[in-house]
């Protein structure tokens, strides 16, 4: 009685400061990347970037308390599991409606037209745009729904034609039972759990190729920023660079108005679109450099502590790919039905169970850790995207940069970073099953989502795609990370492509 008394006060404290901590972390997120030409512009844009990023935060807060209320027995299980379909139904509201249109009405801004006329015009074209989106979703939504509507749940049948006077010979007679293994019972689910299924079928899609990848970038992205820092360098060191600086702008001024010249007169086939690709990469990398330079002589190379910082955070970043690498392997990549030898090892269901019992078996340390792994995770998902924009150039996926993106492109990428929310939970549910048991979320997707008709084979197969994916971003990082002198040979490599096209 106790522990509940205490983890009912836990709760409250916890309902009162998650809230504030996930708005103050929206607001970090939107001025760390937001773009000076937007600074006192597209106030609704902002608002739902806030509010979007706000319920990813708090969708991976949200779960260790269900662990807690499991562990502990506190009885909430039903509210929780009430909680979870409305939490939920709001993120599918937000990706399918909200964000799409802050993006439809932040790109249909008129620069003639200010004050209601503009804001008008705006709603005008962003109100057609997402009613396009929104009949779309529901005709596939509803046609899906009819057939595919339905969870096949497993089961086990155990009959007894002997009449039992007590739970005692009951149970004595049980070895005259016949059971009748394997059965289904179908179960039509209500549309705001398919709606989620449908959402997360899709979320689980970004979060195998961006989260995946994220995995192995993130933490290769902050040792590299510590082992390409800037240097301070004197005056003719600087006199030289940038004299090097200048040659290649002029070389790449030449390169695109030789490819506008070549598109203009029809020479530019599908097949050369990878020319503009380096192009635009060319470009990319020489503005980064050129940053680089500047901040090396004008401010003495920068910070000293936070390169070091960056070094630390990639050391622990790496210590928790690692962990999470070890922890599919060992406990998620399992033979598929029907052969069931179950997970070869708990690894960090039995390091979260020992630390519970630090504290009497009070969930605390390890509903701690389990946050730090499920937060890690969805922090991948934007890494992965921005990894995803540079490797793979011909998918529209707009890139984030400090203190240069657009709202358009902080619409898009957050409502990426919502849409993982929900796999990362489900994910992190499954791959720390052994210690978050009889929780209000593994009722409504190991019972009703992972087991809807005709789409088991996708959620199972969702480690190993993870694994893959997470194996192809640990090469891509490293071909990002290339010496300098090969992406000026690449810059070499376009001109002379473009003088085979004259």
């Amino acid at each position: 009685m106790a522990d509940l008394t205490v983890f009912s006060i836990i709760l409250i404290i916890l309902a009162c400061v998650f809230p504030f901590f996930a708005l103050a972390a929206s607001i970090i997120y939107l001025c760390y990347y937001g773009s000076p030409d937007d600074s006192k512009l597209a106030w609704f844009p902002k608002g739902i970037v806030v509010l979007a990023f706000a319920l990813a935060i708090l969708s991976v807060f949200l779960l260790p308390l269900d662990i807690a209320n499991a562990r502990l027995g506190a009885g909430m299980t039903f509210g929780l599991g009430i909680t979870w379909q409305v939490f939920y139904g709001v993120v599918c509201i937000f990706v399918i409606l909200v964000i799409p249109f802050g993006i439809f009405y932040y790109e249909a801004e008129d620069p003639d037209k200010e004050g209601l006329a503009g804001i008008f015009y705006q709603c005008r074209w962003a109100t057609l745009w997402e009613v396009i989106v929104l009949v779309i979703a529901i005709v596939a939504i509803g046609v899906s729904y009819y057939f595919l509507g339905i969870a096949e749940v497993p089961y086990t049948n155990i009959t007894n034609d002997s009449y039992t006077a007590s739970l005692d010979s009951a149970v004595i007679q049980c070895a005259n039972c016949i059971t009748d293994k394997d059965q289904i019972l179908e179960v039509f689910v209500s549309i705001v759990v398919y709606v989620i299924a449908c959402t997360s079928m899709v979320g689980y899609l970004v979060f195998v190729i961006c989260g995946g990848w994220g995995l192995s970038a993130l933490p290769v992205s902050c040792i590299k920023a510590f082992i390409t820092k800037p240097k301070r360098v004197k005056g003719p060191e600087f006199a030289t660079a940038k004299e090097k600086y200048k040659n290649r702008i002029e070389q790449l001024i030449e390169i695109g108005q030789k490819l506008q010249e070549a598109q203009d007169n029809g020479r530019v086939k599908p097949k050369d679109a990878l020319l503009y690709n380096d192009f635009r990469d060319a470009t990319y990398k020489i503005e980064n450099d050129w940053k680089i330079l500047h901040k090396s002589y004008f401010d003495l190379g920068g910070s000293v502590i936070f390169p070091f910082i960056q070094l630390l955070l990639g050391i622990v970043f790496a210590c928790l790919s690692l962990l999470w690498f070890v922890q599919i392997i060992c406990y998620m990549i399992v033979p598929p039905p029907p052969i069931s030898i179950g997970p070869l090892y708990g690894f960090l269901n039995i390091a979260f169970a020992e630390m519970d019992g630090w504290t009497n078996n009070f969930p605390v340390f390890g509903c701690i850790f389990y946050l730090i792994m499920t937060f890690y995770l969805l922090c991948c998902c934007l890494a992965g995207t921005t990894l995803f924009s540079q490797v793979v150039p011909i998918v529209s996926v707009h890139p984030m940069k400090y203190k240069d993106t657009m709202m358009n492109s902080i619409l898009f990428n957050t409502g990426v970073f919502l849409l993982c929310s929900i796999s990362v939970n489900q994910f992190a549910e499954q791959a720390f099953a052994g210690y978050a048991r009889t929780t209000a979320l593994d009722t409504l997707f190991n019972s009703a989502i992972r087991n809807l008709k005709g789409i088991k084979w996708y959620f199972f197969s969702i480690p190993y795609a993870y694994l893959f994916f997470a194996g192809i971003g640990l090469v891509m990082t490293f071909i990002c990370c290339r010496p300098r002198s090969e992406q000026e040979k690449n810059l070499d490599q376009v001109m002379a492509r473009l003088k085979t096209m004259e």
